[in-house]
């Protein structure tokens, strides 16, 4: 396999990557049929489907009014465990999105660098 092809399947692994980890953060809905209000008028109420960072905020908020009310313990409560799960995917989201922007990015000058040393070669 020639370096140009390498340098192009890395470059499309790269945006898949990122094309991934931004889906997951921001578009994927974790909680179906759970919506926070966007806007409301008159005859208008609009919905929008809770993001990664809006069910976090949303669990933790759950997490707070347990402990206050004394419920933090209840049995069978997977609310924690999830909340965790939730943050750990987070995480991943954020990290994957900076490490396949990067590679990107170094693909990207690693390309231009050998094609403007292609042309000063043949000159």
């Amino acid at each position: 396999m020639t370096k140009n092809k390498t340098f192009i399947i890395l470059l499309i692994v790269s945006v898949l990557g990122f094309s991934f980890s931004f889906y997951t953060k921001y578009m994927r809905n974790y909680m179906p049929r759970v919506e926070k209000l966007e806007m409301a008028n008159d005859n208008n109420i609009a919905l929008k489907q809770l993001n990664l960072t809006d069910n976090i905020v949303l669990l933790e908020k759950l997490e707070e009014t347990k402990i206050s009310v004394g419920a933090g313990d209840a049995k069978g409560d997977e609310n924690a465990k999830i909340l965790n799960k939730l943050k750990t995917i987070n995480l991943l989201c954020i990290a994957g999105m900076v490490l396949f922007f990067l590679m990107f990015i170094w693909i990207s000058m690693t390309m231009i660098k050998s094609k403007k040393q292609a042309v000063l070669l043949k000159t």
